[in-house]
């Protein structure tokens, strides 16, 4: 991530973020072809670890973020989650945000949040509030202006947005 590649491992028993007033210009670009999770303020956070909880507020991304670079192994990345502000969360509250960079990836690519991979056994949730996305979003697989995949249905979006025809996709979450 621009600020934060992860938050909290599965060796770790709980991690509590918040991030605030920040924000990351520049660009990032995958390096690795399998399980790459890249954003704008964090790349992942810890799926594994249902007592994990991150709190984004007032920050913004104006970078670029690129999940289709080849490596050196000559791989093209398909299992990359690419968002404006975070590229893989498993519990968190995004308030207050913005994406104005170009996030590009195979698939799970999202205007805030790349992808949502909730564990249903628990309260984990994903909250998107007063945030928006104006970046151009490119996928061909699970993309979207706000976030490009959620795996469990504990996802809300309130008073956010994203440009119309934004994003190329053959499924998504908008």
């Amino acid at each position: 991530g621009g600020l934060v590649g992860i938050v909290g491992d599965s060796r770790t028993s709980e991690a509590q973020v918040n991030i605030t007033n920040s924000h990351f210009e520049g660009k990032i670009e995958a390096k690795y072809s399998t399980y790459t999770y890249i954003g704008g303020i964090i790349g992942s956070q810890d799926y594994y670890k249902s007592d994990s909880t991150t709190t984004i507020s007032n920050c913004f991304n104006r970078g670029d973020i690129d999940g289709t670079v080849n490596g050196g192994d000559g791989a093209t990345y398909t299992n990359v989650c690419a968002g404006g502000i975070i590229g893989l969360t498993n519990n968190a509250t995004i308030r207050n945000t913005y994406n104005t960079g170009s996030i590009k990836a195979k698939t799970n690519a999202g205007g805030i949040a790349g992808s949502y991979g909730g564990n249903s056994s628990t309260s984990n949730a994903l909250k998107i509030i007063n945030s928006y996305n104006i970046g151009y979003v490119n996928g061909n697989t699970y993309s979207g202006g706000i976030i490009g995949v959620a795996n469990q249905n504990k996802v809300s979006v309130e008073n956010s947005y994203y440009l119309d025809n934004i994003s190329q996709s053959t499924y998504g979450t908008r």
